[in-house]
This record gives C-alpha cells, sequence and structure tokens, in this order.
C-alpha cells in the first residue's frame, strides 16, 4: 500500500524523477522524465542515463560511486525519441547502505523554454543597440543639420541687412 502511494506521489511530480542502479541504469522513471524523453517509462527502464544525454558537456559517465561524491548538479542536454534536444538542470543524489552504493535518485527540470526565451532577450537586447546606435547618429546628423541651417539663415539676414542703401 504505502509503495503504491509513494508511486502516485512521484509520478504526480512536475519535475523529471529516475533512480538508477547501481550500474547507473535506469530502474524506475515518473511520468515527467518520460514526457520529457518522449519515451514511456517503462520502455526508459534498464538503459544507461548516459544514453540520453547529448552535448559535449556530458562526455564521462555522471553516475560514479567511486569517487563517493554523494550529491551532484549539472546543467546537461538530453536528447529526446523524437530526436529533440531538451537542456536540463539536473541534480544527482547517490543511495548509500553501510559502505554499498545501492544506486541513485536523480531530479531534473526542463530548462529549454527558459533558454529559449533567454537567448531571444539576448538578440533584442542586440538588436536594440544596433538601432539605439543609429538612432544616435541621426539625431547628431539632425542637429548638425538643424545648426548649418541656423548659420544659413543668419548669413542670409546679415547679407540683406549689408544690403545697398537708398
Amino acid at each position: 500500500r504505502w509503495r503504491r502511494t509513494y508511486e502516485r506521489i512521484l509520478h504526480a511530480a512536475g519535475a523529471g524523477i529516475f533512480s538508477l542502479d547501481p550500474r547507473g541504469c535506469i530502474s524506475f522513471a515518473n511520468t515527467a522524465a518520460a514526457r520529457l524523453l518522449g519515451v514511456p517509462p517503462e520502455d526508459l527502464q534498464g538503459h544507461p542515463l548516459e544514453s540520453f544525454l547529448a552535448g559535449p558537456e556530458t562526455e564521462g559517465p555522471l553516475f560514479l560511486p567511486a569517487n563517493r561524491q554523494e550529491y551532484q548538479h549539472h546543467r546537461l542536454h538530453f536528447s529526446t525519441g523524437e530526436g529533440l534536444e531538451r537542456v536540463v538542470e539536473l541534480s544527482q543524489a547517490l543511495i548509500w547502505e553501510d559502505d554499498q552504493c545501492l544506486g541513485a535518485v536523480v531530479m531534473f527540470n526542463d530548462l529549454t523554454e527558459q533558454e529559449k526565451a533567454s537567448r531571444a532577450l539576448a538578440e533584442s537586447r542586440a538588436h536594440l543597440e544596433v538601432v539605439n546606435g543609429r538612432l544616435s547618429r541621426t539625431h547628431d546628423q539632425l542637429v548638425q543639420a538643424e545648426k548649418l541651417d541656423a548659420v544659413g539663415q543668419l548669413a542670409a539676414g546679415v547679407a540683406h541687412a549689408d544690403g545697398p542703401v537708398t
């Protein structure tokens, strides 16, 4: 009964959750993890976590119980079943009993949309800086043109005033 309750809680969580066996293979995946990867939860079981990772920052295994680093935090790219790439923030905690590593729990959040929004914001800012530079140059040219116009009007007024006296 308790096991079923815990499974319901894990499947209801919005974050992706995996449990890994001592070899680093997925032994459990919740609904959010399966949805993010585009693979049914039962098809994830038995596969190494690294088999879903993509990108240069994923070289080398994540699951390293030998180094006894109990908690790890990574920003990684997952490759989905649909061939898409998702940016995730992943936390891994090793599970120890006595002096033996039983596996790990892995939780992650999808940051893909945030990354896209951040890139779009940076591009918009760069574009606005270019437009602002053009606007500033145009303003300077307009001020210069107004000065030249004022000097021309002044010169015309002086020439008119110095005209022949009758």
